[in-house]
């Protein structure tokens, strides 16, 4: 009987410490609650500015990171086109020179506009023109305008009072130019007034008449 009371007092004590253990656990958990609980108007603060500062710099990063991306691709497509253009202008143009100065060397010799052999670099010639103009690149109709130096270059003048000066007599070479910007300029002989040559020799005549007398 005597053992059995002491073993019930024995487990009284334990369940009394374990009690005691977990109310100690509560009462930490509860004082760190409050801990969290409540923060100071200062310290809030402090913790929403640096939020906002985080946010910030992550929306500065995200938009340099889309700037670099757009800023990349127009690169890239420019120096494709860059590319696109200086083979064009290699060894396109040059050909199309070619065909030009054959037609016109047939044509000079009497060729008949309906010879087969000359329909047939004319139709090699408009073929070019057609994968040209798939790139937006267009010739330059110089022959009998204006001179124009944003889209012609002036390599020589003929004297002539045929036409007004300045007026596109002949094409050398054929311009182009793509989404309206000049990328090679027509090589053109224009035409230079007789009258101010005419008028030049008068005065000079005129000056040595005065110089004899």
């Amino acid at each position: 009987m005597s053992n059995e009371k002491k073993s019930h007092s024995e487990n009284e004590e334990k369940l009394e410490a374990q009690q005691s253990e977990q109310d100690a656990r509560e009462s930490v958990n509860n004082e760190e609650s409050k801990t969290e609980e409540y923060v100071s108007v200062d310290e809030y603060e402090a913790l929403e500015k640096e939020r906002n500062e985080l946010m910030s710099k992550l929306q500065r990063a995200v938009a340099d990171f889309q700037n670099f991306k757009k800023r990349s691709a127009q690169e890239r497509k420019e120096t494709i086109d860059r590319t696109e253009l200086n083979t064009i202008e290699t060894y396109v143009f040059p050909l199309i020179d070619d065909l030009d100065r054959a037609i016109q060397a047939a044509i000079d010799h009497g060729y008949d506009e309906n010879d087969p052999l000359l329909n047939g670099v004319e139709m090699v010639r408009q073929h070019a023109f057609k994968m040209l103009s798939q790139q937006n690149i267009e010739p330059i109709d110089a022959l009998g305008k204006p001179f124009d130096p944003m889209v012609h270059e002036a390599i020589m003048e003929q004297p002539t009072d045929a036409v007004p000066e300045k007026t596109v007599l002949q094409v050398v070479a054929r311009g182009y130019t793509q989404n309206g910007r000049t990328i090679r300029p027509a090589k053109v002989i224009v035409s230079k007034s007789l009258g101010g040559n005419a008028e030049g020799r008068d005065k000079s005549a005129e000056q040595d008449d005065g110089e004899e007398s």
